[in-house]
């Protein structure tokens, strides 16, 4: 059964210098989505059951050199799974990727509280009872000194399991749960769902379709299977709206300036490629209802197989109006991030209207950061994001360069790269080489991801553009054979 509690440790410094050290778990608790009756709801025993939770990290102000200074923390937290009675078992089994919490993580604003909401958990297919606990591991701290060795413990708030019973009738087939039950125990309000041929439209703006709420042992989630980069193909029908067209580009800068691992390529399929790159993302415009709610975009959730949702619909209705200018970059991040299954800010986060994962859309103060920054405008939703995808540093690039590769000695064109990002210290680095015949040789180098207005006397060449610098070490190169006449 479901309890709060509050644990103080006090330790005697390893160091020997007599010093109190607080640092507690506050609070540990399963989303109450996925329980019932304060146990976690397992509805098919035969699948693995996804369930979200909660924890808080508290410390306090200590002395040191007759300063106070907020105690340093260095902690490891995991779900964990017990078949027996008590935690403490031989039989415990890791249900969650380890989950580290340093002194970096705790805010400006709360300095002694850290709050983790949504740690993702999976309990294997038939445990149909046992426990579920906390597992946390910390170090102590003398004189800005980290013990050797972490102190480990286990949470006692434990919850038990209520799995659905089995259909005498065929005992291998448990009763199946409803589409609803399913979206609800992925964390989702079905409050106000709109019911599609295919497709579900919950919290207003996200898609479930019916062939992910099929798949049997889903993965919430995109996998790194291509160093987590991400294609999206700008559709023709957003070509003519000139608001969402440059909300693309300026959203998938801030995405790639953010810190997460995600890369966004923007590709087009009015150009050749050498090799036809892939599409993971279709932005489309269609005309969505502007009566009584403007709908600005509908996006879909990830697929289930480690792949993000297939579309974002971005609204081309002649009745929508974007307003104030530049919501529609925010509502673009806003919908990859639902691609890449980032849901939306809690309402019980503090000044979560300033978050631009918000529901509400309750961004004013959100446009102005972005401009002057290119960053996330919401501490949490850093952190959000970095939990989820955190950056690799020995992650690569796959980028590709968009533009023509036929035009005429007299036109001007551009060229961009697919990898648009103002991180600090990026470098694109653009060469035009003459190919087959043809002698040219043209270089220039500095943060701008595109060639504006270029042209070339009539020949065969070959365009490179070579991205080095910002988060991640591999230097990357992308070409494009061009014919000029």
């Amino acid at each position: 059964m479901k309890k709060y509690f509050i644990i103080s440790l006090f330790f005697i410094s390893l160091f020997g210098a007599s010093k109190a050290f607080s640092s507690a778990l506050s609070k540990f608790q399963i989303q109450s989505t996925y329980l019932v009756s304060g146990k976690l709801n397992v509805p098919n025993s035969s699948v693995i059951t996804t369930f979200k939770v909660d924890f808080d990290i508290t410390r306090q102000y200590i002395n040191v050199n007759n300063q106070n200074q907020p105690e340093k923390v260095d902690w490891t937290v995991t779900v964990m799974y017990s078949a027996s009675s008590s935690p403490g078992a031989s039989d415990n089994v890791a249900i969650s990727d380890p989950f580290r919490v340093t002194e970096s993580d705790f805010s400006t604003n709360n300095p002694l509280v850290y709050s983790k909401t949504g740690l993702e958990a999976k309990l294997p297919a038939n445990k149909t009872s046992g426990l579920i606990f906390l597992k946390y591991s910390y170090y102590l701290w003398s004189q800005g000194v980290k013990s050797t060795n972490p102190v480990t413990s286990n949470s006692t708030t434990t919850y038990s399991i209520s799995a659905t019973a089995t259909n005498p009738t065929n005992p291998t087939n448990p009763n199946p749960p409803t589409d609803i039950t399913k979206m609800q125990n992925m964390g989702f309000s079905t409050i106000g769902m709109q019911t599609f041929s295919t497709y579900y439209v919950v919290e207003g703006d996200i898609r479930i379709t019916k062939a992910l709420l099929a798949v049997t042992n889903p993965y919430y989630g995109v996998n790194n299977t291509y160093d987590h980069n991400i294609n999206i193909k700008v559709d023709a029908s957003v070509w003519s709206s000139s608001n969402w067209y440059n909300g693309i580009l300026e959203a998938a800068r801030v995405w790639n300036t953010a810190n997460t691992d995600i890369k966004i390529n923007l590709i087009y399929d009015s150009f050749t490629y050498s090799i036809a790159p892939r599409v993971d993302v279709v932005v489309k415009g269609a005309s969505l209802p502007v009566s009584p709610t403007k709908i600005p975009f509908e996006a879909e959730w990830v697929k289930g197989n480690g792949n993000p949702g297939g579309e974002i619909i971005v609204n081309t209705n002649p009745g929508y109006t974007l307003a104030p200018s530049g919501d529609d970059i925010l509502h673009l991040f806003h919908a990859i991030a639902h691609t890449m299954a980032l849901g939306h800010t809690s309402s019980t986060v503090p000044n979560h209207e300033n978050s631009i994962m918000s529901r509400a859309f309750e961004v004013t103060s959100a446009w102005s950061y972005l401009v002057g920054n290119y960053g996330l405008p919401f501490a949490n939703d850093v952190t959000y994001f970095n939990s989820r995808y955190p950056v690799n540093a020995n992650s690569v690039i796959n980028s590709y360069i968009n533009g023509p590769a036929t035009f005429s000695s007299s036109a001007s064109v551009t060229f961009r790269s697919s990898y648009i990002s103002a991180e600090a210290g990026i470098t694109y680095a653009w060469k035009a080489v003459g190919i087959n015949g043809t002698t040219y040789n043209y270089q220039e180098s500095g943060s701008n991801p595109a060639l504006y207005d270029f042209g070339l006397p009539a020949g065969n060449y070959r365009l490179e553009c070579t991205i080095s610098g910002g988060k991640y070490t591999t230097e990357v190169t992308a070409t494009k054979n061009i014919v000029v006449n």
